[in-house]
């Protein structure tokens, strides 16, 4: 991933990862200092690391807590609708781009937060 060698990622090579598999907007909430505790330009190997485990490894408390900090725009301690819609709209341009089929926010939200008897 670092392909100029200077030992950081920057927001360009760490987009790169696994393909492109982090949206745009993961990795600017990523280098936006919530996350990293290194020069906001550039992710350093300790941050990286700790990238590496929580994107590996999301059912460790850790890795919650990591993807939690990324999506809490504001920083009150909860997630609200706009703040997961913000993310979630990113992802079905994406998926519109690959032809994969999704759902509307509101459909999913209704999924995600519907009791099952």
């Amino acid at each position: 991933l670092d392909t100029d060698q200077d030992r950081f990622l920057s927001r360009e090579e760490l987009y790169g990862h696994n393909n492109c598999e982090i949206s745009a907007r993961v990795v600017d909430r990523i280098f936006s200092g919530t996350v990293i505790r290194s020069n906001a330009d550039l992710m350093s190997y300790y941050d990286f690391v700790w990238f590496l485990i929580a994107e590996e490894d999301k059912r460790n408390s850790t890795s919650v807590e990591y993807w939690f900090r990324v999506m809490d725009l504001d920083g009150d301690g909860s997630l609200s609708f706009y703040e997961l819609e913000y993310f979630y709209e990113e992802q079905v341009k994406r998926m519109r781009q690959r032809c994969i089929e999704y759902l509307s926010f509101a459909d999913l939200m209704c999924q995600v937060t519907e009791k099952n008897h």
